[in-house]
């Protein structure tokens, strides 16, 4: 709730500690991080810290979301790794995917002060229409 009335700081220790319930949450060290850049804090060497234990697989969802927040590549590499086919069977997890990755670069953009680039991922996110994802509502909002 903190994150999407932009109390940051506030999100960030929520979910900090949602985090030691769970510390190897991938997802929830994403937010963990997104709220504390968000809301002007150091999380990079803490992310890169997580990934290093918990994220063995970097082609394996959500490596790649890490691999970009992290700096090892940029959103287009993170987009391209993320379409990439799952087969029919799995076109709405492929999507819902996709959603999050839209969603979190949006969030990457916003950290650096690109909020006409964050605007678009957002928007594609949206468009996804991936609507059993929080990160689908998540984007509404932040519209």
């Amino acid at each position: 709730m903190y994150f999407q009335s932009w109390q940051f700081a506030h999100a960030a220790g929520d979910l900090n500690r949602y985090l030691g319930l769970e510390p190897d949450n991938k997802h929830g060290a994403i937010w963990v991080y997104l709220a504390r850049r968000r809301a002007g804090q150091p999380a990079d060497k803490d992310l890169a810290a997580f990934a290093a234990t918990h994220v063995k697989d970097q082609t394996a969802w959500p490596g790649p979301l890490f691999d970009m927040l992290t700096g090892r590549i940029d959103a287009a590499k993170c987009l391209a790794q993320t379409r990439k086919p799952l087969g029919v069977r799995y076109e709405i997890l492929r999507r819902g995917r996709l959603c999050e990755a839209y969603y979190y670069i949006a969030q990457y953009e916003l950290i650096t002060d690109r909020t006409d680039k964050a605007r678009e991922f957002l928007q594609q996110c949206v468009a996804t229409k991936s609507t059993h994802v929080f990160e689908y509502t998540a984007a509404k909002a932040e519209l």
